[in-house]
């Protein structure tokens, strides 16, 4: 069973490199004759008679070190703050903050949290504070695009000629169980 999951596992990886490899270039191609409708254009669709592939994608906000230097100042600026306040940690503010800069099961800080951060700076009004955000901000990044799903359509006779749809983007999740029950198998047999 392990080594016929490791099979597909490799089959889907090849599949979806290719995939990622030439949906690229037709980028590429695409981006060069002008065909993009947007500069930052990521979802498209190529399309045969009998063939249709979809592919979307989504870009990555996420931060550099300089947000873990914003972070473990935040922590020292809240701490100090809530030293001359009445509730100390039970103040909402605080603890609102402190909960925005938790870190997610990867240890990578939540681009969405960190930004209603930059919310408070008038609540704060403080300079330090101020300079925090500007730290989080300048560390602030946007990685090349995450090819999000992949969804093939073919026109089948069976189903009347409508299309019928098969989605890579499940596959990752299959993949990843997969890969997990492998390991798992792997930790026990030793």
């Amino acid at each position: 069973m392990e080594s016929r999951a490791r099979n597909v596992v490799d089959r889907v990886k090849a599949f979806h490199e290719q995939v990622v490899k030439e949906t690229r270039a037709f980028y590429e191609l695409m981006k060069e004759y002008g065909e993009l409708r947007s500069e930052g254009q990521r979802s498209y669709t190529v399309q045969s008679e009998t063939f249709r592939i979809e592919v979307k994608s989504c870009k990555v906000k996420c931060f550099d070190e300089r947000a873990d230097i914003a972070a473990s100042r935040l922590i020292d600026f809240l701490k100090e703050w809530i030293e001359g306040r009445e509730r100390g940690a039970d103040d909402p503010m605080y603890q609102l903050a402190m909960m925005l800069i938790e870190r997610n099961r990867n240890g990578d800080l939540d681009y969405k949290s960190i930004s209603k951060l930059y919310d408070l700076e008038i609540k704060f009004n403080s300079p330090e504070y101020s300079s925090i955000m500007q730290l989080f901000k300048e560390s602030n990044i946007v990685e090349e695009p995450l090819l999000t799903s992949i969804s093939t359509r073919r026109l089948s006779s069976a189903s009347g000629g409508n299309w019928s749809r098969h989605s890579i983007a499940c596959y990752h999740l299959i993949l990843k169980t997969m890969c997990d029950c492998i390991k798992k198998n792997r930790t026990t047999a030793q």
